[in-house]
């Protein structure tokens, strides 16, 4: 409960979403709102669930992820392959 990473959370790259729980009693709505303070780009997804969301929710979950992915891919730029052509 006293471990902070926030500094590192400055450090992220890549696409950030936060699949935020409407109902959640453990997690605070305001450790949203910390994560698009320190990434403002970051998406949140609010979901009609409880804590466990991936659990009680995976349908929309699992839809909410998708869409990130798809949204993501459209922005992002072409890369050069891993493995060089030969």
């Amino acid at each position: 409960m006293d471990v902070d990473v926030s500094e590192k959370l400055q450090s992220v790259k890549v696409p950030l979403l936060y699949l935020r729980a409407n109902e959640d009693r453990v997690v605070p709505a305001a450790a949203a709102k910390h994560i698009v303070q320190i990434v403002p780009a970051a998406n949140v997804e609010c979901l009609d669930a409880p804590h466990f969301l991936l659990q009680v929710a995976p349908e929309a979950a699992a839809d909410a992820i998708a869409t990130f992915v798809r949204q993501t891919q459209v922005r992002a730029r072409p890369r050069e392959p891993l493995i060089p052509s030969c």
